[in-house]
Order: C-alpha cells, then sequence, then structure tokens
C-alpha cells in the first residue's frame, strides 16, 4: 500500500534502525513474531506519557491504542481523504454501492 510522501522518510528511519520481521510486519516480538496485544497494553502507558504533554497524558487523548486509529481515520475523513483510501490505509475495504 502506498505511503504518503512525508511518512517515508520515517519508515525507512525505523527500519534501518530496528529492521523489520520476516514477513516485513514494523513490530515484531523479540523473535520476529507478532507482538501479542498484553504486550502493547502494558507498554501504552508509558509510550503515551513519552508521547504527551503532562495535560495531554492527564486527558482522555489515546486512552487506549486503538483510539489513535480511529483518530486518525477520523481526521482523514473529515479532512475530504477518499473514503476508499482511507479504508486501504485502514486495511479495510468498502464496498461498492
Amino acid at each position: 500500500m502506498p505511503l504518503p510522501h512525508e511518512l517515508v522518510s520515517l519508515w525507512r528511519e525505523n527500519v534501518d534502525t530496528f529492521g523489520a520481521a520476516d514477513d516485513g510486519r514494523l513490530f515484531f516480538n523479540e523473535k520476529g513474531g507478532i507482538v501479542g496485544s498484553t504486550t502493547y497494553d502494558r507498554a501504552w502507558p508509558e509510550a503515551r506519557e513519552l508521547a504527551l504533554s503532562p495535560g495531554l497524558v492527564a486527558s482522555p487523548l489515546a486512552a487506549r491504542p486503538y483510539d489513535l486509529r480511529h483518530s486518525a481515520l477520523s481526521t482523514w475523513l473529515n479532512a475530504g481523504v477518499d473514503p476508499t483510501e482511507v479504508a486501504e490505509r485502514a486495511g479495510n475495504n468498502v464496498e461498492a454501492s
């Protein structure tokens, strides 16, 4: 799936620094497997505190990892990005009417 140009350099830097799983995934466990949801649940509070200002940490913003996904999709749709492209970015598809 094509990435917006501004994300390509971030993606390349991440791959250069951390590598990728054999199947191309950017996030993988120490054995190269899928990162379990319990790992995300344990790591999320610390990552959130590192990424957000104290005022935002105190807010409900991104309380769960899913909240970021929902926010991104809503933001793209509200900005006028074609729903089919938003669905593709999200790993979903839109049925034709």
